[in-house]
């Protein structure tokens, strides 16, 4: 789980008004997109939309992280942890499972919280966008009838 390696690759399209932003790790893709919504088209912009694109990208590599990675070597390692538990094992054995749990648990709620925290980003970076697009509008109402 190494974001460093990710370099993302855009896409504009002006005319649909649609940014596609495109993280690889090598192995997976990974795909966010953005479309101008009607009635910010006024406003439309490629920045905004691959930056946006890039949030929904990442939010996709993290969820893929959690359930193609995390889960399934957790439920992996609690099923040997289970067969250690019926037959007679020694201490050191559970112990090394247990440790190698608790690792995966924690690195699971690490990207819990990253999913959290990339998707508040977006909800706060589209709000703040929506905020910024009105008061352009109010001021260039006002300024055609000035």
């Amino acid at each position: 789980m190494n974001k460093k390696d990710l370099t993302p690759q855009f896409n504009w399209d002006a005319e649909t008004g649609i940014a596609t932003c495109i993280l690889t790790d090598g192995k997976s893709v990974y795909v966010g997109s953005a479309k101008c919504c009607h009635e910010d088209q006024d406003m439309q912009n490629e920045k905004t939309g691959c930056e946006i694109a890039l949030m929904r990208a990442e939010i996709n590599y993290f969820q893929s992280i959690k359930d193609n990675e995390l889960i399934p070597a957790l439920n992996a390692i609690k099923g040997i942890q289970f067969s250690l538990n019926q037959c007679e094992t020694d201490s050191k054995s559970k112990s090394i499972v247990q440790k190698k749990i608790h690792k995966i648990e924690n690195d699971l709620a690490v990207v819990r919280y990253l999913i959290i925290e990339k998707e508040q980003s977006l909800t706060d970076y589209i709000a703040a966008k929506e905020i910024f697009y009105k008061q352009i509008r109010k001021n260039r109402k006002k300024d055609k009838f000035n």
